[in-house]
C-alpha cells in the first residue's frame, strides 16, 4: 500500500486499485475507488459526513482497497 499527497487530496493504492481522499467544502470526505491508472473506471464511492482524522481516513480507505471485486 501506498500513500501520496496531490494537492487536495490525498491517494492511498495498492497493485490493482486506487482509493482519492478528497474533502468536502463544509465537512466530511468523499472516497472514490479507481482501477489504477484509469480515472473512467469508477469500482465505488463512499461519502462521510463526519469529521475524521487523517489516520481514520487511511484506515477507511485501506478497508475500501480489500474487497474483491470479478468484472
Amino acid at each position: 500500500m501506498n500513500i501520496k499527497k496531490e494537492n487536495e487530496k490525498t491517494i492511498v493504492e495498492n497493485d490493482q486499485f486506487e482509493i482519492h481522499i478528497l474533502s468536502k467544502v463544509f465537512k466530511g470526505y468523499i472516497l472514490k475507488k479507481f482501477l489504477k491508472g484509469s480515472f473512467f473506471d469508477l469500482i465505488e464511492q463512499r461519502e462521510i459526513n463526519v469529521a475524521l482524522t487523517e489516520d481514520e481516513l487511511i484506515k477507511t480507505a485501506q478497508d475500501m482497497l480489500k474487497p474483491l471485486y470479478s468484472l
